[in-house]
């Protein structure tokens, strides 16, 4: 049996980043004919410690069809260590350390019932940059990971960067590195909906405008001032907006990119630790006329800013991935990016690359390329045939990593 904790998603308002990615694969493992009656999905219930069996026609009907609700998902049937038998597969896609079981206390006692674990890692930003994570989530990111590197019987990796920043991480400590496997995300996640929005029960809001639209179905996803937005030139940022996502550099380069016809939209949830950001946003005097914030895009809405805008913006001092770099180059649009390692892994030479931290120079691409238009065109030309791989081929490759000894 496979069992996937699906817990973290389950309790999430609205899927972003990690949820996202867990969304796709376990809807994948679950539709997976060679795997009928092989996948358990599970949420823990941390009043009666136990966890419980999520229904797995619930789940795809929520996750993939937007319907039902999620809390008919969560079954009485529950599972306990005792439960776990020999042979049994523990995959980790969700982010477990926001979990109230820990992994310190659950990997060994899985591995003593002779439970072969399994970890996909997306990123170790939480051990190097804890200046840009939630205080608790850090503390509780060191036990996960320390978990991880001392039990998994293997580690699965998003990225290179992220494979050695893990690796040296275990020498330091003086821990045996586990084998591994490096797979990219997929980034076809729209394109795999279904007419429905993908069960997410989401509504979104476009901060400055006043409107507020509930998504259900295919033929009215792109609300009216979405579609005004997306019809002259913009930058997007895509993403929770918090701090390591360095968004403040955008605004900062905002002044000359007004002088040059260009809007700015964020489109994300507003994390943790950014209330001065918000206030900042939403006092600028162009809030609503020129700066936008869409808060909680479905993925429609997100797929379509893609595709509409000038370039995707991407200032991160860190990431595991970099994931909209993948998404927006699929749908033609060109990428200004800081210039990082594990954003370079994804972006390579079809990215337009920036100092980090410096908004003269991110702005100053713009207007390069805004009086070059051949150099624009030129640059849409490169990406038009760039094809990232598909949740389904990340699917495959992840089984396959799975299986091994």
């Amino acid at each position: 049996m496979i069992y996937i904790d699906a817990s973290v998603l389950t309790l999430a308002t609205f899927l972003t980043g990690i949820q996202r990615v867990t969304r796709e694969y376990s809807l994948c493992f679950l539709t997976d004919p060679s795997l009928s009656g092989k996948v358990t999905m599970l949420f823990y219930d941390d009043p009666a410690d136990c966890y419980r069996i999520l229904d797995p026609e619930k789940y795809v009907a929520y996750y993939r069809r937007g319907e039902g609700k999620k809390e008919a998902m969560i079954t009485r049937r529950k599972v306990e260590i005792p439960d776990f038998r020999e042979g049994d597969l523990w995959l980790e896609l969700d982010a477990a350390w926001m979990d109230r079981m820990k992994r310190s206390y659950l990997y060994p006692r899985l591995k003593e019932r002779g439970v072969r674990i399994c970890v996909l890692i997306y990123d170790v930003i939480s051990a190097y940059y804890p200046q840009y994570c939630l205080e608790r989530g850090a503390f509780n990111f060191q036990d996960y990971l320390g978990a991880s590197l001392l039990h998994a019987d293997h580690l699965i990796f998003t990225s290179n960067a992220v494979r050695e920043d893990a690796k040296a991480l275990a020498e330091k400590a003086g821990v045996t590195f586990p084998p591994c496997s490096v797979i990219p995300l997929g980034s076809d996640f729209a394109e795999r909906a279904a007419k429905k929005n993908v069960g997410t029960g989401q509504s979104f809001e476009t901060k400055g405008s006043n409107a507020e639209t509930s998504v259900e179905d295919a033929d009215a996803h792109i609300p009216a001032d979405i579609r005004k937005l997306a019809e002259g030139k913009f930058l997007l940022m895509a993403g929770t907006i918090e701090p390591r996502k360095n968004h403040k550099l955008l605004l900062e380069a905002y002044p000359r990119l007004k002088e040059l016809g260009y809007r700015i939209v964020f489109a994300g949830l507003m994390g943790w630790n950014m209330e001065s950001f918000e206030e900042q946003l939403h006092a600028h005097p162009d809030f609503g006329n020129g700066i936008y914030h869409v808060v909680g895009p479905t993925d429609e809405v997100m797929s379509a800013l893609y595709r509409k805008a000038t370039f995707l913006v991407f200032c991160s001092y860190s990431e595991g991935y970099g994931l909209p770099i993948a998404e927006a180059m699929q749908r033609g649009t060109p990428v200004l990016a800081a210039d990082v390692p594990v954003l370079r892994e994804v972006g390579g030479d079809l990215c337009v690359w920036f100092p980090q931290d410096d908004a003269d120079a991110l702005a100053e691409q713009v207007a390069y390329y805004d009086a070059h238009p051949e150099e624009y065109a030129l640059i849409k030309s490169r990406i038009a045939g760039y094809r990232s791989i598909g949740w389904e081929q990340s699917y495959l490759a992840l089984k396959e990593a799975m299986d091994h000894e």
